[in-house]
Order: structure tokens, then C-alpha cells, then sequence
């Protein structure tokens, strides 16, 4: 892995790098800390960080289409498309070179690249009574729409709240749930199912216009983005979703043990 780094010469560049704040623990200077092995070994590429609130995020990416001023790297939502750069040459290399170490990627991403991902879980609690398995798998099975599994944002503020038994989500929620309801939930798989729908988060996108020696440092970062010592950084100091390098998810699931309870459905996941 280290050896395969140190054979790219990227020339002088700079990116500009746009994140959505899903939470409170996005910010400028943790995604740069997780970025430090790449901006130690390559100073003459020059990165800048651009921090949006989710809520602003989508109509930011589409005021900056239509004055043909999107950033060099994005990250991808849904709700936005726009020409990308071609990542295959990325992904086929991942696969070639690192792929025993990540979990589920391969050489299919061409137009985005994830960094983590997040599984469907029910936050059950240990107070409020009521908790259905046969009607959290209906809950599950409807939110698949078109193949994307949908949280209902209103339910899980009720459960933040103490307000219900049970919420059908995914990992993306579990810091917010153990920030308002620690020692009160228990984190179950979603029941009676064979394969879940997992999803990726954080995952980026390199604009068209970038020239190629953007092109180029900007897969270069995605790459690092993608070591184990940016997963430990971005997943495990900041809290950002499930690392999809094997080894820290290791870690993770050792410093949160509530993870142990998903291995099951963690290698029977799939996604859309």
C-alpha cells in the first residue's frame, strides 16, 4: 500500500473540496486532519475546504452549476447530477492494489467514490414498551423505495426524544442516539430479513472541468481518503459513519461493542 503511494508525482495544484455538515463533528479542520498523510507527502498540492449545512447543500451545488463554479471535489447527494470526471482508472486500481482491505468496493464506481457507509438498524429502548419485530421489518421493507432505503427523519427526533419504543434507522444516527439516549437503547439488526440495504455516505465526485493535474491529486486524495489512516481519523476520532477499510472497522467495533450484534447482517449487506 505504502509502496504504491510513493510512485505518484503529482505537479503543483490546488482543489477546492466541498462537504456537506451532516453533523456536528464535520468540519474543516477534522476533514483535514484526516487528510494530513496526503498534504505531508504532496505540500504542492493546496487544499481548501468548503463546510455546508446539509439543508443548504443541494441548492448550493446547483447555484454554483449554473455559474459554472462548481469545486474540483464534491461530495454526491441525491437530489443533484452533473458531469463528473471518470473514476474507473481509481477503482480498478483500488481493487487491484487494496481491495482485500475495504469492504464492498470493487472497480464499479466510475463516477463517485465512497469512504464509509452506514447499515439499517432499530434503536430499541429500554424504557418505553412496545418494541414489534414483525412491525419493524414491515416499517424496513416499506422504506426501500426503488432500491434506496429512506429513514424517516420525524421518527427518529421522536425516539431522540424519548417520545417512542422503537425506530427503524441506520448507523448514520448512532452518536446522535448515544448522545440522547445513551444506557437507554439497545442497537438490534433489522429482523427477519435474509440481506439488508446498506448505503454509502461521504462519498465524492471529481467535477469535469477539473484539469489533469487536478485530475490527478484529487484521485490521489480520494485514495488516501481511503488508507486506514484517514478511515481511523474520519470514523473513529470524528464519528463519521462506518469505515469501509476492514481493519479500523475492527477497531470500531471494539471501542463500540454494540456493533458486535450486527456482524450477521454486516456480511449479508448489499448495495443499490
Amino acid at each position: 500500500y505504502d509502496a504504491k503511494k510513493s510512485e505518484i508525482n503529482l505537479k503543483p495544484t490546488s482543489l477546492d473540496v466541498w462537504i456537506q455538515a451532516e453533523n456536528a463533528n464535520v468540519s474543516e479542520n477534522g476533514f483535514m486532519s484526516a487528510l494530513s498523510e496526503f498534504t505531508n507527502k504532496y505540500p504542492q498540492v493546496q487544499i481548501r475546504i468548503t463546510v455546508i449545512p446539509k439543508a443548504q447543500y443541494v441548492d448550493r451545488l446547483k447555484e454554483a452549476q449554473k455559474a459554472n463554479a462548481l469545486p474540483d471535489v464534491y461530495e454526491t447527494v441525491s437530489g443533484f447530477n452533473s458531469p463528473v470526471r471518470n473514476l474507473s482508472k481509481l477503482s480498478k486500481y483500488l481493487e487491484k492494489s487494496n481491495y482485500d482491505g475495504l469492504d464492498f468496493l470493487g472497480s464499479k464506481y466510475f463516477e463517485q467514490i465512497p469512504l464509509t457507509y452506514a447499515l439499517p438498524v432499530v434503536y430499541v429502548s429500554k424504557i418505553n414498551d412496545g418494541y414489534s419485530e414483525s412491525e419493524a421489518k414491515r416499517i424496513y421493507e416499506s422504506a426501500l423505495k426503488n432500491g434506496n432505503y429512506e429513514v424517516d427523519e420525524g421518527e427518529v427526533i421522536r425516539f431522540l426524544k424519548g417520545e417512542s419504543a422503537y425506530v427503524v434507522a441506520d448507523t448514520s444516527y448512532y452518536w446522535a442516539v448515544q448522545e440522547q439516549q445513551g444506557g437507554k437503547y439497545e442497537m438490534k439488526p433489522i429482523p427477519g430479513i435474509d440481506t439488508c440495504q446498506a448505503s454509502y455516505t461521504m462519498a465524492f465526485a471529481i467535477d469535469q472541468n477539473t484539469n489533469m493535474a487536478q485530475y490527478n491529486a484529487a484521485m490521489q486524495m480520494l485514495y488516501y481518503l481511503l488508507g486506514e489512516t484517514a478511515q481511523s481519523k474520519l470514523c473513529i476520532e470524528q464519528h463519521q459513519n462506518l469505515p469501509l477499510q476492514k481493519n479500523i472497522y475492527e477497531k470500531y467495533a471494539q471501542l463500540n461493542t454494540e456493533y458486535q450484534t450486527l456482524e450477521t447482517e454486516k456480511a449479508n449487506a448489499r448495495f443499490h
